[in-house]
């Protein structure tokens, strides 16, 4: 790729990534209290005590250290992630649904096998509950549900899957998982979102929140009933901590 066509793929991840920083540095595993509550903190870069501070004003990750000045999100996630540029780039893509796939081959799996796939993965995990893995994972995020959302499942040991040198999946372990059902505006099941888990809380891994193939516009988690005031949210523990605040679906 040259430099020309590097910096317009720059410039179209910037653009779309406009205003939804916050949810990406939360995905790539930044301090909750450093994106949410901005709390004064330690620089990333350059340490101290209180000296950062996430601002996001201009709705492009913003931040500003007393010591090292102002900065953005690419700088941000780099610095607290240890990521260089590139892979950050990338992982922003694949957030925002920008990830370059390859060409199409025989090989890859049709729509058909896809649907199989999506159904037989659903078919192999259980619902919820207080004692497994994902219901754990719940409570250690403050959610103390009666009951879960049916399109809340557990999966006991799903494969993980990441991509070598030439661009091909290989599942390198397998992990427990929640797993959410991807509703068409149907209805009916077209993908699988996954949250890999360890020990009752989301695997240290860069991409531990994964969606299972692309293609889902337009679809959504439901969560629970729609009502007359629909919430809608960018994350599944987003959503609850709405519904558990307000009521509303």
């Amino acid at each position: 790729m040259n430099a020309q066509t590097f910096s317009a793929r720059v410039e179209a991840v910037k653009a779309r990534a406009r205003g939804h920083w916050p949810a990406i540095l939360l995905h790539l595993g930044l301090d909750e209290k450093m994106i949410v509550r901005r709390a004064n903190m330690p620089c990333p870069m350059c340490g101290g005590t209180d000296r950062f501070q996430f601002t996001d004003k201009y709705d492009e990750g913003n931040y500003h250290c007393r010591h090292c000045g102002p900065g953005g999100g690419f700088k941000l996630a780099q610095a607290a992630t240890g990521m260089d540029f590139n892979a950050v780039l990338q992982a922003v893509e694949r957030y925002l649904g920008l990830e370059r796939l390859p060409p199409r081959t025989g090989a890859e799996p049709s729509a058909e096998r896809m649907k199989k796939l999506v159904q037989r993965i659903w078919n192999e995990a259980r619902p919820i509950t207080p004692g497994d893995e994902a219901g754990k994972y719940l409570f250690s995020r403050g959610f103390a549900l009666k009951a879960y959302p049916t399109v809340l499942r557990f999966h006991p040991s799903l494969g993980y899957f990441e991509k070598d040198g030439e661009g091909k999946s290989r599942k390198i372990a397998e992990y427990p998982a929640m797993i959410a059902s991807v509703q068409a505006i149907d209805g009916s099941m077209v993908s699988l979102h996954r949250t890999y888990l360890l020990d009752g809380k989301k695997l240290a891994a860069q991409d531990a929140k994964k969606l299972l193939s692309p293609g889902v516009c337009g679809a959504a988690i439901r969560l629970w009933p729609p009502s007359p005031e629909l919430a809608l949210t960018e994350g599944i523990e987003n959503a609850i901590a709405v519904h558990l605040a307000t009521g509303k679906p």
